[in-house]
């Protein structure tokens, strides 16, 4: 009867002690989820982006000026599809086609701001069409307000001449959550062109 008891008391004191243990577990990996606070870069990964069809606007602008720029540019988009020119669809798009906008971030820049289109597109007044091609990109995924995000630039461009790529001169975004110009949970993809080194 002792030895029954004695097993018993065993027993309910390893499950205890597991309990424990899978607590503490449980707490510390929810430690590890931090809160977002912004300007978040992730891993830098190496993609061939398949095509994509968008509708943009082309204009040059600088850093300071450019969500005046997209203020203009999206009414203009907003209209060609109203009037039946394409259908609109997520992401919205920004290229820089020269790719020195991030190089030199103080100097004016081209961008083309837009949005993918499905179906047949068709231009529109200042609202031109764009079919890519696949696109061979350094990325990584950008949180927070778009003011951060020359930090991941920063981080990107040195890293892609350490692995000994050559920029192709062409970069874009993908803005895929959009919540507001200080939020920390906007979630942009981040692309610059990449070749090899001749």
């Amino acid at each position: 009867m002792k030895r029954a008891k004695l097993v018993a008391m065993g027993a309910m004191l390893f499950v205890c002690v597991g309990l424990v243990v899978v607590a503490s577990a449980q707490e510390k990996k929810a430690a590890a989820i931090k809160e977002a606070s912004g300007g978040d870069v992730g891993e830098f990964r190496l993609r061939t982006m398949a095509p994509i069809t968008y509708v943009y606007v082309e204009t040059e602008t600088t850093f300071d000026k450019i969500g005046e720029a997209i203020g203009e540019a999206m009414p203009k988009i907003t209209k060609a599809a109203q009037d039946g020119k394409f259908r609109l669809t997520a992401p919205f798009v920004l290229t820089y086609p020269e790719a020195s906008a991030h190089i030199t971030p103080e100097k004016p820049f081209k961008v083309q701001i837009g949005l993918k289109a499905e179906g047949d597109a068709a231009a529109s007044g200042d609202v031109k069409v764009r079919t890519t091609q696949e696109f061979r990109a350094a990325t990584a995924i950008y949180t927070g307000p778009p003011a951060g995000i020359g930090e991941c630039y920063e981080k990107l461009i040195p890293a892609i001449r350490g692995m000994g790529l050559e920029l192709s001169g062409e970069d874009r975004e993908f803005t895929f959550y959009w919540e507001g110009i200080d939020s920390p949970n906007n979630i942009v993809l981040v692309q610059i062109g990449v070749k090899e080194k001749k």
